[in-house]
């Protein structure tokens, strides 16, 4: 990723899990690798608009990229999408204990 882009991408917010859990729960839901840097900056409370502008892609694509996401994860919106994220962390934490920090 270009360094503006880094730039913007950090000024977003903290990602509010460990990097290591992330790729982790990424695996586990089966997201693309454009799908997982949205999926990061929605867990940093980036709004649709700040993620295409982050990206350098369209609102519309997004909205797309949410779609397929989703699909993947049964879910019906972008709070349960965090919620089952937030749910799945906890339960790979408590399975292994290894993402603590």
């Amino acid at each position: 990723m270009a360094t503006s882009n880094q730039n913007s991408f950090n000024s977003i917010g903290p990602l509010p899990i460990t990097q290591s859990l992330f790729e982790e729960l990424m695996k586990r839901f089966g997201f693309a690798p454009q799908q997982r840097r949205v999926c990061e900056l929605i867990l940093r409370g980036a709004t649709d608009k700040v993620i295409a502008r982050t990206l350098g892609i369209g609102e519309p694509t997004i909205r797309t990229y949410l779609d397929r996401m989703f699909r993947k994860a049964s879910v019906g919106s972008r709070m349960e999408l965090v919620l089952k994220l937030f749910a799945a962390s906890h339960e790979l934490v408590r399975s292994d204990g290894c993402h603590q920090e």
